[in-house]
């Protein structure tokens, strides 16, 4: 969110006032993640100030003074009303609200720093059962012992809560009708639920006037809530397919490069990670099939994700800064250890403006592409297959499955006093995949699944945001 001018002595003595309880419990608090996806976010080109400004100014030599401890804390908040339709393959219509709430708490003492963000956001639609609480705390220690070399430690915890959402494979009744129809209702879950903890390290460098490097290491853990329908491979009934818990750890690593002027800035950057699932079997080759059941052929290994992406972006500003235009280009190697079932690469382009006037009226634009190609272990269509017929019907064009998935984002900021914007924003998901879809009694054909792979999701909401 935008932030307005703070006056100094406020903030100091909101500080003052919450900063013992911030320092009591930042210890305690146990390494987080970010939200539960098989790949990160797109690299960040928000830039704020003038980068290059700044980084000069810190470049220039400069009399020594002893270090005095500061304190400072700013807060947000946002208070959105509107609609959606469809979230992911859920096809749900209905009002939205959203509330957000951001601190950001900090002790600099010159060559140490103390940072504890906290955040907040809870989500109702009414009429569709899909609400969300999010709460996010990441403490960092980062210590910069001179002006070309600093080091960070920190962690956190992310919690996300989603209780009793509509469960899209536990559908009612759970076997088809004769003729098959589509389910009447849906078993509430708590199993879309999640808790992510990590734990991460980073070294910065300058080598020179305007660049920096930075290597990252993180570590994740996350846990979901388990369905009591979850029966895992020690059951007498087991079945952990669909239901099976999305429990995993992650090893991450990168290394980024960026170089910034007065009107370009340019980032170069390579990740790569390891992810290993506590729960998910690994499939075959071609069919998918995990062999985790209580017969007589062993279950395949554990699902095992490695991958890596290099990325570039450059961003170009005119107009002192307050026009933006930023491109960004990655590529994902991703590999499913077993037998390849899951392997895929995918370029992932994207685009961004960003224009303020004097006045301070903003308007953001987005759009990103992510087009996944699996590999030619990705499926394998049943011989003259037929509806109702087990296995697999053929995909519904070409001979390995492709996902491609296009996010579009728009945001106009209108400042109503110093602290104060109305906001109004849309959102559009669109995807596209050759993947057959489920449906009742047909495919799978003992199941009463109803689940479209293709869908366009909007979003519009407006209303009030506050900096303070």
């Amino acid at each position: 969110m935008g932030r307005s001018k703070r006056t100094p002595a406020g903030r100091t003595m909101v500080w003052r006032l919450l900063s013992p309880v911030l320092l009591a419990t930042a210890p305690g608090v146990t390494p987080a993640a970010g939200a539960e996806e098989l790949e990160e976010p797109q690299a960040d080109m928000a830039t704020g100030a003038n980068l290059a400004s700044t980084e000069d100014q810190a470049l220039r030599p400069r009399t020594r003074r002893k270090a005095r401890l500061r304190s400072d804390m700013t807060f947000d908040a946002a208070l959105l009303a509107g609609y959606f339709s469809g979230l992911g393959v859920r096809p749900d219509s209905a009002p939205m609200s959203l509330v957000a709430v951001g601190t950001k708490g900090s002790l600099d003492g010159g060559w140490f720093r103390l940072k504890v963000p906290f955040d907040f956001q809870y989500r109702e639609t009414p009429g569709a059962d899909l609400r969300e609480i999010k709460t996010r705390v990441a403490p960092v220690v980062r210590l910069q012992p001179n002006r070309w070399l600093w080091v960070e430690a920190g962690g956190g915890a992310d919690v996300v809560r989603r209780p009793g959402w509509p469960d899209l494979y536990q559908p009612i009744p759970e076997e088809p009708a004769d003729p098959p129809a589509p389910p009447e209702g849906y078993v509430p879950s708590d199993r879309f639920s999640f808790q992510a903890w990590q734990a991460k390290a980073r070294i910065g460098i300058r080598p020179a006037k305007r660049q920096r490097i930075k290597a990252t290491y993180r570590y994740r853990l996350s846990t979901w809530e388990k369905d009591p329908n979850f029966h895992p491979i020690d059951d007498p009934d087991a079945d952990p397919n669909h239901l099976v818990p999305g429990d995993n750890e992650e090893h991450r690593v990168g290394l980024r490069w960026r170089w910034t002027s007065a009107h370009i800035k340019m980032a170069a950057s390579i990740t790569a990670f390891r992810r290993d699932y506590f729960y998910a079997y690994a499939r075959d080759a071609g069919t998918g099939k995990t062999h985790a059941s209580s017969g007589s052929v062993p279950p395949n290994p554990l699902q095992q994700f490695r991958g890596i992406r290099p990325a570039v972006t450059t961003e170009l500003r005119f107009l002192d800064a307050r026009l933006r235009c930023a491109t960004t280009f990655g590529y994902d190697v991703v590999q499913d250890t077993f037998q390849g079932y899951y392997s895929y690469t995918a370029p992932r382009p994207g685009l961004r403006l960003r224009y303020r006037t004097k006045g301070g009226v903003a308007l953001s634009v987005a759009t990103n592409l992510r087009f996944r190609r699996y590999g030619p272990n990705s499926f394998a269509a049943t011989p003259d297959w037929q509806p109702g017929m087990s296995g697999h019907p053929p995909l519904t064009f070409g001979d390995r499955r492709v996902d491609a998935r296009t996010t579009a984002n728009t945001e106009l900021r209108f400042p109503i006093g110093r602290q104060q914007a109305v906001t109004i924003r849309g959102d559009l998901w669109v995807r596209r995949t050759n993947f057959p879809d489920y449906q009742p009694g047909i495919f799978p054909s003992l199941s009463n699944y109803d689940i479209q792979w293709n869908y366009r999701n909007w979003r519009v909401l407006t209303g009030l945001a506050i900096a303070w």
